[in-house]
């Protein structure tokens, strides 16, 4: 569930995800600046009862984590290559051309719960995808460190193939965690679907005809 809004320049979203059963498992609530780029974060993992906040100050990106009543807080120097998970998809879009071509996209996505940046490069997969029938284009997410790619595995991204570009899955980790047998939780690694309404024409405007008086 996404809500977004731009006020005074700013935009605000507000996520929030679901476990299977319908319950509310994480939300987050993020502030952009007017050039796009991240102001301030705020996200609960109410599965785990995790806080977490990121706010940027001058040149750097602090960080604030609360977990089983310890908090911790870091910060790290900001770059222009620095996006939220939210800002994925968008930053494919705006990408799109370079990725096609084959070139390798470098980037660095905010991870809260590890109070960090972490790099990784987007390529697209020489062979096709498909989702419910659907032709699609795959971009692959990878961990540029070896050492986090050792225990990270790729996401993958399908984009249905011509002009729409809709993001039809993501197959990989998910935001969300899967509840074990014994009531703890795990990083949970699945497919999201994602389906879209479609757009209705507007009813015709109606003209009402004048009563004709009597003589």
């Amino acid at each position: 569930e996404k809500e977004s809004r731009v006020e005074n320049g700013k935009k605000e979203v507000v996520n929030r995800y679901f476990d299977p059963e319908g319950k509310l498992a994480l939300e987050e609530k993020i502030s952009y600046r007017a050039d796009g780029t991240m102001d301030t974060y705020w996200r609960m993992q109410h599965q785990i009862a995790e806080e977490t906040r990121m706010e940027r100050k001058d040149d750097l990106v602090h960080f604030y984590k609360k977990f089983k009543g310890t908090e911790e807080r870091d910060d790290e120097k900001w770059k222009g290559d620095i996006i939220t998970t939210d800002q994925m998809v968008s930053y494919v879009y705006d990408h799109w051309d370079e990725i096609v071509a084959e070139k390798d996209l470098n980037l660095r996505v905010l991870i809260p719960s590890r109070m960090e940046t972490v790099g990784f490069s987007v390529e697209k997969l020489k062979e096709a995808g498909e989702v419910e029938g659907k032709k699609t284009v795959v971009m692959e997410m990878t961990p540029s460190s070896m050492i986090i790619r050792a225990f990270v595995d790729p996401i993958k991204f399908h984009y249905e193939q011509g002009d729409s570009k809709r993001l039809l899955m993501v197959d990989g980790r998910m935001s969300v965690k899967r509840k074990k047998a014994d009531g703890t939780y795990a990083d949970a690694i699945g497919q999201l679907l994602f389906n879209y309404e479609p757009i209705l024409s507007p009813p015709p405007i109606v003209t009402p005809q004048k009563k004709k008086k009597r003589l």
